[in-house]
């Protein structure tokens, strides 16, 4: 069966219990990469550097859109995934006051040159 047909089979049940995978999936693999890079590393960086990262990941997803081989490590599931968990990061800081909008959009501008001060 193509994507397209596949898609088209695709219910309201079957969403939400791939949706429910997923959302473990990304858990799980938080609790892994918090063990090796420890909590300091997202403390360190911050709300910024968090997005920065998912930039990043954004930013290597069109490159391997745009290349003909294999990847040489992550594949674009992996970047999407690595995006999917930043994104929970950055959302739980926010959430629990540990980072700012206006400070973000703030540092935001100062790293792409658009600073007036």
């Amino acid at each position: 069966m193509g994507v397209r047909k596949r898609l088209r089979s695709l219910t309201k049940s079957d969403m939400l219990s791939s949706i429910r995978d997923v959302l473990e999936k990304g858990y799980q693999l938080f609790k892994r990469k918090l063990e090796d890079y420890g909590v300091d590393t997202y403390k360190t960086v911050g709300a910024i550097g968090i997005y920065l990262r998912m930039r990043e990941k954004f930013n290597r997803i069109e490159n391997l859109l745009k290349s003909e081989g294999p990847p040489n490590y992550e594949s674009i599931k992996d970047n999407i995934n690595d995006i999917f968990v930043l994104g929970a990061v950055l959302m739980a800081m926010l959430e629990k006051e540990l980072a700012d909008i206006d400070e973000l959009k703030r540092q935001y501008k100062v790293i792409m040159g658009e600073d007036e001060e």
